[in-house]
């Protein structure tokens, strides 16, 4: 029996271009948080959170990068941002998990 070739894409991730990009953090009310940021993958269509980074790519290496056009391999996924614990409050919606920097 053949995959389901969506099955395979989410298992290996999928290859995306664009820019990774530093945003400074908001609170719940609006207010930014001096010196909390957070990284994106901006692509001609949507800013994606980054959630996760294979091992390997550091913060170093997206400061490298930032505002340059890169191809990465990652896969999209819904759910908390900054917990895995529900009970947690957390921004929540789509984000990336980099595995690779072509």
């Amino acid at each position: 029996m053949l995959e389901n070739p969506t099955n395979t894409i989410n298992q290996l991730g999928q290859e995306m271009t664009g820019q990774f990009v530093l945003v400074p953090f908001h609170n719940k009310i609006g207010r930014p948080i001096e010196g909390v940021k957070d990284w994106f993958f901006e692509t001609k269509n949507k800013r994606l959170f980054i959630k996760d980074l294979a091992a390997g790519i550091t913060d170093e290496n997206l400061k490298q990068l930032k505002g340059k056009t890169v191809k990465i391999r990652a896969q999209l996924q819904e759910g908390l941002w900054d917990t895995d614990d529900p009970n947690v409050q957390s921004r929540i919606g789509e984000y990336l998990v980099v595995f690779e920097i072509l």
